[in-house]
């Protein structure tokens, strides 16, 4: 339930958690990588001439979108869309999501998501039928590392010759390394102390410049740069 806004706070109670439904998306996405003609659909093609892979999303998600099924089941709606339960986050705030699977759908997405990597695999193993692998792989990390600076356009620092292994102990001496390996887990606390004057208004200048980004009127963002300013007085901040 949703309780109005009498003060300075406001509580929303969820019965159900957000999730998303993905298990009909990798059915949908197995529909799209399939023809009646066990033909490849285009999602990846072989240059010999220039000895790579190349993988087109964009052939795929057009047959995607396509599909009738795909514009009914992912409407927008009580019992349809990819994500469901669904409440927008309140203004200046974001919410992220994609964690928890629709309830129920636990085994299908399991074996969705298996028929899936078939069918890429498939569509892999049909392009590549007449291209020797060798042409595909790199035979030192060296060369790759070069390739990749080259084709950046960024330099490629050498690595250091040496490298040295240093042991680290958190275990007292005097315990014996049975009882050491009995231990579940151990916990390592710091407090780390900046020295700099301007730390908090660069910090709110931060602040501020996203709030305004998110179209917050000058009203609402000076209350809660003062109240960061407040904070910075008290023990602990």
């Amino acid at each position: 339930m949703n309780v109005p806004l009498t003060g300075g706070a406001s509580i929303s109670a969820r019965t159900r958690t957000p999730s998303i439904w993905l298990s009909r998306l990798a059915e949908l996405l197995v529909a799209a990588l399939s023809t009646d003609d066990s033909e490849p659909v285009g999602f990846a093609r072989y240059s010999g001439q220039r000895q790579r892979i190349r993988f087109n999303l964009a052939t795929v998600l057009r047959r995607l979108y396509q599909f009738p099924e795909f514009k009914d089941d992912f409407a927008h709606g009580s019992d349809t869309g990819f994500l469901f339960d669904l409440e927008s986050p309140p203004r200046g705030t974001t919410s992220k999501m994609g964690g928890r699977l629709l309830p129920g759908s636990e085994a299908k997405t399991t074996a969705a998501l298996e028929r899936l990597h078939q069918a890429i695999a498939r569509e892999i193993d049909t392009v590549l039928q007449s291209a020797p692998l060798q042409s595909l792989v790199i035979p030192s990390s060296n060369q790759a590392l070069e390739l990749f600076a080259r084709n950046l356009n960024v330099p490629l620092y050498p690595s250091p010759g040496i490298a040295a292994v240093v042991p680290v102990g958190f275990a007292a001496p005097s315990r014996k390394a049975a009882e050491q390996e009995k231990d579940v887990a151990r916990v390592l606390s710091a407090i780390e102390t900046v020295d700099g004057r301007d730390w908090l208004e660069r910090l709110l200048k931060g602040i501020e410049n996203y709030l305004r980004h998110e179209d917050l009127d000058n009203d609402e963002i000076q209350p809660i740069l003062a109240s960061i300013r407040m904070q910075r007085g008290q023990p602990g901040s």
